[in-house]
């Protein structure tokens, strides 16, 4: 009997993908819609009366600098004074401009936006499944590993921020290392080319990806091994050349954008651990009397100044707070960076999604490390292991540095399901 229920949901799956589809658009339209909503409850400045995008108030610094696009002034804002034209990566502002040309209603702009990225998504999890010969039960389990936790979905329904692009795109990229797609080179070069220009964090991750992508795939040339990077490489160009052109700098490397220094900045603070990870860090109080700076860099050099001299004088504070935001990464259950927090006598709640998201990451980087070490002289026959733990370690490090909140883990917390899913598979 289940012989028989199982072949008929595999031959539905097989024959019928359009319509799974049709359903699985349905679906991202509903949520979309509902997310959309409840954001403009608790953001109301980001539409006008006719549920249209005010440009302009779009938060995390994009707002400015989309509207000048869209305007027609370039890729320029003002910051700190001066005009900026290296303080955000290129994709968000350029992906939402060109959404926002189409209409600004803000229902459509999210539906389209998740439609686009929960498609990729999609599109990886079904070729996956359909190259293993895989159940529909199996895709249906794979698919809805990115829909189940409310947070890791609320967080990837966003359009706003970078991680809501990069928690659907990372774990796709691990679905992609873990198949046989016939163009995995190209494809996984075009992902690492877009993927480096959404967020400054991702310089590390996408390195990784392309250079264990060139020491794991064995069977595959060395000529196409490389493609990934070739990719990668023109995307630092690209991005560094046009911060030349505009500003004399090659934005590359600690140089990625022009104010890392400034959002470092924030970390290096004697206050920080006071309010990390429990209260928003960014009502730290600062200096609010800065210097003349004459272009972006000056601004940069300023913060950097800070910075150095706050590590110099401050070695073992900078250690204690590594150590808060390892805490936080591995453990942390309880909803952060609140702006109303009032006393230690009143805890800022406990998430469920957070519970789930830690138990799935600690299970998973146990399990990859055991097996690791168990076949550590077979160790290149396990490139699923080294491929979660290189993205997972290479994602973790920047944050280190700076620091993180659970919506910047929500991809690394996605691919921690994903990887035990697969030690799952034989049984499935």
């Amino acid at each position: 009997m289940l012989n028989l229920i199982d072949k008929k949901l595999k031959n539905f799956y097989s024959n019928n993908i359009g319509i799974v589809y049709i359903l699985f658009l349905i679906l991202v339209s509903i949520l979309s819609l509902v997310f959309t909503y409840q954001l403009i409850l608790k953001i109301p400045s980001l539409i006008n009366n006719n549920n249209e995008i005010i440009i302009s108030n779009i938060p995390f610094g994009y707002g400015p600098l989309i509207d000048n696009i869209f305007n027609g002034n370039g890729y320029v804002r003002e910051w700190n004074g001066v005009d900026t034209y290296l303080s955000r990566l290129p994709f968000l502002p350029i992906f939402k401009f060109l959404i926002f040309k189409l209409s600004l209603n803000i229902y459509f702009v999210l539906i389209i936006k998740n439609i686009i990225f929960l498609s990729i998504y999609f599109y990886f999890c079904h070729n996956f499944c359909k190259e293993g010969s895989k159940n529909f039960i199996y895709f249906i389990f794979l698919i809805s590993i990115i829909f189940y936790n409310f947070y890791n979905l609320t967080t990837n329904l966003n359009i706003f921020f970078a991680d809501a692009y990069i928690g659907i795109i990372l774990p796709a990229i691990f679905i992609l290392l873990n198949s046989n797609h016939s163009f995995k080179n190209i494809i996984l070069g075009v992902l690492l080319f877009f993927l480096y220009l959404m967020k400054t964090t991702m310089f590390f991750p996408t390195l990784t990806i392309a250079i264990l992508y060139i020491i794991i795939e064995k069977k595959i040339r060395i000529t196409l091994r490389l493609i990934p990077l070739v990719f990668l490489t023109l995307s630092m160009i690209s991005w560094g050349m046009f911060g030349y052109v505009k500003t004399g700098v090659f934005a590359v490397g600690s140089k990625i954008s022009s104010d890392n220094q400034q959002a470092l900045n924030i970390v290096m603070d004697n206050k920080f651990h006071e309010y990390y990870p429990k209260i928003t860090v960014d009502i730290i109080p600062k200096n609010k009397f800065l210097p003349n700076f004459e272009n972006e860099w000056d601004s940069y050099e300023y913060y950097k100044e800070l910075n150095t001299d706050f590590i110099k004088n401050n070695k073992s504070r900078v250690f204690k707070d590594v150590a808060i935001k390892l805490k936080f990464i591995f453990f942390n259950i309880r909803k952060d960076s609140v702006n109303n927090f009032h006393s230690e006598k009143n805890p800022n709640p406990i998430m469920f999604s957070h519970i789930l998201n830690r138990i799935f990451f600690l299970i998973s980087i146990i399990i990859s490390i055991v097996l690791i070490i168990k076949n550590i002289k077979s160790i290149r026959y396990y490139k699923n292991e080294i491929y979660f733990l290189g993205i997972i370690t290479s994602s973790i490090f920047p944050h280190l540095i700076g620091w993180a909140t659970s919506k910047h883990l929500v991809g690394i917390f996605i691919i921690s399901h994903i990887y035990l899913f697969f030690k799952l598979k034989k049984y499935l």
